[in-house]
């Protein structure tokens, strides 16, 4: 059974011809997109903001859920 939150990507959107009209990478969770970046290099800064914001997550979680 697949997990509420699994995210998947994929690569490119194409038009109904199958031509590739935007090179890029697609995020998804379920059957919704929920983020396009234009290249690796904005995915990898956005992987970084990411975990960068997890103790600043955690503090404010645990203050607030105690």
């Amino acid at each position: 059974m697949a997990n509420d939150l699994d995210i998947t990507f994929s690569v490119n959107l194409h038009d109904d011809e199958g031509d590739v009209y935007s090179e890029c990478i697609l995020l998804h969770i379920g059957e919704q997109m929920i983020l396009k970046v234009d290249n690796l290099k904005q995915y990898e800064d956005l992987i970084d903001q990411l975990k960068s914001m997890r103790s600043e997550i955690a503090e404010v979680w645990n203050r607030n859920n105690l």
